[in-house]
């Protein structure tokens, strides 16, 4: 099991985004007209648009008092972020804090569980409004006595839903004096938010909320040994079951406490069915508990029926002495999650990497039938497995159709029984400790501390130094073929020579976007001409539609020669010429996914048709599917990505010092994906994508990987290019956008990548002289094949990099000056 952190910077707003929202009661309000109350006050959905409508920039936050424990606070932060999710305005993530005094209280533990986390009068500070909204109405004037909960005290007391509250537009003054980030923050009263079953809700947050832990957690100094220190073996799949006794305990059947009741025998019945499918050799077992009686008790009953029901298998046991956090990080990052009742598991199953094996615990709604205590199924998420209480029968036949433990069973299948006994080596972890990695020390020739520092002091004063550096690198994305590139904001960059700026004006277009006539995409356009011949246009369907629309206003229909590149855009091919977007659909389809594409053929080739009435030659990048006659266009550099590794230091040494000889490359097949993105945000081809990941995560894990020469682990940003050039091969398993930059990496620096043969794209690349390797299985690669192949393609390597790797390279096949490049 991998447990490492993905190299990414944590985002803490919501920007403009519109997701369809179901506010229950209140959605008779939201398609009213402004509720003027009064008092003055103003319904808070009025009241956001409003100031929206006046150019005002706007952020809601929530402030405490919450009710109950961590999970609870996460309910209440859910209620304001599914509003500004619908409102388009930025949530800003305030500390999260429990307001309870009993065993809940967990400090400050998880204050920053969402990223960096911001009071709401640091948020807004300055001249600036904050805008309080609460609830002026008992909560029974929403829906009666049964909204507010079964005791009568909750009939008159005033909580009432997000979109409900009350806000004040005239009177509250401003704040503060220094410059504000966020003008008009409107602050969530928790005490007014009546968050009764919607705030257990996902549906509408869930990728939000998902994205913004595990970016949250990648910025984190999580150990390397994390899960040694929780008694995990690094070469085996974890599984992780939650028993919390508190909710097991003097639960009579009537009462609330029932809805979150796991029978010991439920739980015992889900582990061993579990345990039936992965073995003891790559599957380690851990139970998260409260108890203090580990060894006696209901936990302690659980651990030794385990163990005689599974002919010996252990359990460990991470009881109180552990931090709550780590618990939980413990949980959210498992291979296989048991969640029994309690909404501390039920949130660790939220935010659990959909690529888990995730099993939840039916929720007893039918014992208190109230909305307020109402748990929602967790299945519109994938590979979440809803259990049933009652029938424990069932458990298994459940248990057995989860996806993700199918991949999880087929890789266990391949791993030798007793590698630890047998003294099998496991495949090399490639991992750093967080912040032990200095720039010098993973500089090219890097010089003597003292030398160096001088010399960052003399560099970081010398306005020439920094513009030879600017110059520098502008010269590297005019060389190599760089197609993403949002450079037009000011940064800087702190090298081993010191610290150089980038004003927002100083760099131009990469080399490759000057040759275009036209250039069209989000961050970056320009237009030479009114009737361009040659085009790269951002590969969207608005885009798409926006250049159709403009070639039947002002192009000359009876050309033929001009050439159209779509790409900077993860968005498939498919999806483009269908207009549909299954990035953040919760469908799940990967094997029926070309079925249903296929059945759109008619619009699909009406697209392609007028396409070609302007456009002779059409390339793309994501390309899934065989569409008529569309072309690959070979994914290039992300600037971004050479911005965070930094290009001189770490990539262009090692790109001059590359060869092909043993002693250039003493590894084998370099395994090391999913680190920025694991792709769990990413539903393309409704599952496939995440799907074709997991299977090579998988395979790279295997004992036939491990005797293929495959290494898998984690590799910083600033070792990366050092890594890479090492090895002979690089695994390249389609990402989110089919193709990555790590493909184009690998060739820079003389690395063969290998590809799955999941997308005519590859195939498409072969054909072009491009020297990679493309299967159809992971295990086509051993170690006789990766011999042969590297006796093929190495002699090819250099020259390719040389004539065909280039802006210039690719300027020739883009505009049919070559058709195969060598």
């Amino acid at each position: 099991m991998m447990l490492g952190a993905r190299a990414a910077s944590a985002a803490f707003c919501v920007s403009g985004l519109t997701l369809s929202l179901n506010l229950g009661t209140a959605s008779a309000l939201l398609s009213s007209k402004r509720v003027q109350k009064g008092d003055g006050k103003v319904d808070l959905w009025h009241a956001v648009q409003e100031m929206k409508a006046a150019d005002k920039k706007v952020c809601v936050t929530v402030n405490g008092p919450y009710m109950g424990g961590m999970a609870n606070v996460v309910a209440f932060f859910n209620e304001g972020v599914e509003f500004a999710l619908k409102a388009g305005v930025p949530f800003v993530f305030p500390p999260l804090r429990s307001s309870a005094t009993t065993h809940k209280d967990i400090g400050d533990e998880f204050v920053d569980l969402f990223g960096h986390a911001t009071e709401p009068d640091d948020a807004c500070g300055g001249r600036a409004s904050r805008h309080d909204a609460s609830c002026e109405k008992p909560c029974k004037a929403f829906g009666g006595k049964s909204f507010c909960g079964p005791e009568e005290k909750w009939a008159h007391v005033k909580r009432c839903p997000v979109a409900n509250m009350s806000v004040d537009l005239v009177s509250e003054t401003p704040r503060g004096d220094a410059k504000c980030q966020c003008p008009n923050l409107v602050v969530l009263d928790g005490a007014g938010i009546a968050f009764w079953g919607r705030g257990w809700d996902y549906k509408k947050t869930h990728g939000y909320l998902s994205e913004h832990y595990w970016q949250a957690e990648s910025s984190k100094a999580v150990p390397v040994n994390f899960a040694a220190h929780m008694s995990i073996p690094s070469k085996k799949y974890s599984v992780v079951a939650h028993v919390r006794l508190g909710d097991v305990k003097k639960a009579d059947k009537h009462s609330k406490i029932a809805l979150k009741r796991a029978d010991p025998e439920w739980i015992l019945a889900a582990l061993q069915k579990i345990a039936e499918k992965l073995p003891e050799s790559c599957a380690h077992f851990t139970l998260v508990t409260d108890a203090e009686d580990q060894e006696g008790g209901e936990v302690g009953s659980i651990v030794s029926k385990f163990a005689s029901r599974t002919q010996g298998r252990k359990i460990s046991v991470v009881g109180p002495e552990a931090a709550t956090v780590d618990a939980f990080r413990l949980m959210t990052h498992a291979d296989v999650l048991l969640a029994g009742g309690s909404d501390f598991s039920r949130l660790a199953a939220v935010l659990a990497r959909d690529t888990s094996a995730v099993f939840v615990q039916d929720f007893q709604n039918s014992v208190v039938n109230n909305v307020r205590f109402s748990r929602p199924s967790l299945e519109f998420l994938p590979n979440r497995t809803t259990l049933p209480l009652q029938r424990l029968t069932a458990v298994g036949p459940k248990i057995a159709e989860n996806k993700a433990l199918r991949r999880l069973m087929r890789a266990c299948g391949a791993l030798p029984a007793a590698a630890d006994e047998a003294g099998s080596q496991p495949a090399v972890r490639l991992q750093k400790v967080r912040g032990k990695v200095s720039l010098k020390d993973g500089a090219a020739g890097s010089k003597g501390s003292k030398a160096g520092a001088a010399q960052a002091k003399k560099a970081g004063a010398d306005a020439s130094a920094n513009a030879t550096y600017v110059a520098a690198y502008q010269a590297f994305m005019d060389k190599w073929p760089v197609t993403r590139y949002n450079m037009f904001k000011s940064f800087s960059r702190v090298t081993k020579y010191g610290r150089h700026k980038f004003p927002g004006t100083v760099l131009k277009s990469p080399g490759l976007f000057k040759k275009f006539d036209w250039v069209v995409t989000g961050p970056y356009s320009h237009k030479h001409g009114e009737d361009p011949k040659t085009l790269f246009v951002q590969g969207t369907p608005d885009q798409l539609d926006n250049l159709l629309e403009t070639a039947r206003e002002q192009f000359d229909s009876s050309r033929h020669d001009r050439v159209l590149v779509l790409g900077g855009s993860d968005m498939w091919l498919s999806e483009v010429l269908t207009h549909t977007d299954n990035f953040h659909t919760t469908e799940h389809n990967p094997d029926g996914y070309h079925d249903i594409i296929k059945a759109q053929a008619p619009e699909v080739n009406g697209t392609l048709k007028e396409l070609h009435k302007y456009f002779g030659r059409i390339f793309f990048e994501a390309k899934d599917m065989h569409i008529g006659d569309v072309r690959t266009m070979p994914i290039g550099l992300t600037e971004f990505n050479l911005r965070r590794q930094d290009v001189f230091d770490t990539c262009w040494p090692e790109v001059e010092a590359a060869g092909v000889s043993d002693e250039a490359k003493p590894h084998g097949v370099l395994a090391a994906f999913g680190i920025y993105h694991d792709l769990s945000h990413c539903n393309r081809g409704l599952g496939r994508a995440v799907a074709l990941r997991e299977e090579a995560r998988a395979w790279s894990n295997s004992s036939a990987a491990l005797a293929a020469g495959v290494r898998t682990g984690i590799v910083e940003p600033l070792d990366w290019w050092r890594t890479l050039s090492a090895h002979k091969f690089m695994m390249a398993p389609a990402g989110c956008g089919v193709q990555a930059p790590k493909q184009l990496e690998a060739l820079m620096v003389l690395t063969v990548p290998i590809h799955h043969r999941a997308f005519p794209a590859w195939d498409d690349l072969k054909s072009y002289g491009f020297p990679i390797v493309v299967v159809s299985d992971w295990s086509e690669v051993t170690k006789e094949a990766t011999g042969r192949w590297w006796k093929e393609l190495s002699p090819r390597l250099v020259s390719f990099r040389e004539n065909c790797l280039t802006t210039e390279g690719y300027w020739k096949l883009f505009t049919g000056q070559v058709e195969y490049c060598s």
